[in-house]
C-alpha cells in the first residue's frame, strides 16, 4: 500500500511518500526494511530544496570540478576532518555551513580562500588554480 507520512527536519514538517504493508490477520501495518524508499531521506531532499542548500552530489560536484580532495576542502574552509565526509555522505549540514559551501563552490569564493589559507593546497596545485580562476573570473 502507498500513503503519506510526514517527517520533520528541523521544526519544520514535510510530507513524504510511504510504501507499506498490511497484516492480512491482524491488520497492522508495517514497512518492509527491503523497500528502497527512505522517507527521511526524502524529506531531507525536500528541506534542502525549500532552503537552497546543496545536495551531497552538489558537494562532491564542486570539489571535484576543481580538483580538491576532501582534506584539502576542509583545511581551506577551517573545518574538522570529518565534516565534510559526512556531509558527502547524506548527513545533513547546517545552513551556515552549507551558505560557505556554496561560497566556496564560485572560483572567486574558491580564489579567497586560497589565498587566505596558502598552506592548505601543495605548491602546484595553489600554481595551478590560482591563474585559471583570474583568467576566469578576467573574462567577464
Amino acid at each position: 500500500m502507498n500513503g503519506k507520512q510526514t517527517v520533520k527536519v528541523r521544526g519544520e514538517e514535510f510530507s513524504v511518500s510511504v510504501h507499506y504493508y498490511k497484516c492480512s490477520s491482524c491488520s497492522e501495518e508495517f514497512e518492509s526494511s527491503k523497500s528502497n524508499a527512505d522517507p527521511v531521506a526524502e524529506a531531507y531532499t525536500l528541506y534542502r530544496k525549500k532552503n537552497s542548500m546543496l545536495t551531497p552530489d552538489q558537494i562532491k560536484g564542486f570539489r571535484h570540478k576543481f580538483d580538491l580532495t576532501q582534506k584539502e576542502l576542509t583545511l581551506l574552509l577551517g573545518w574538522g576532518a570529518v565534516t565534510l565526509s559526512r556531509y558527502e555522505n547524506e548527513a545533513f549540514q547546517n545552513l551556515s555551513h552549507d551558505r560557505e559551501l556554496q561560497e566556496a563552490g564560485t572560483s572567486e569564493g574558491l580564489l579567497k580562500l586560497i589565498e587566505l589559507t596558502p598552506t592548505a593546497l601543495a605548491d602546484n596545485k595553489r600554481g595551478r588554480l590560482i591563474p585559471s580562476f583570474w583568467k576566469h573570473l578576467n573574462s567577464f
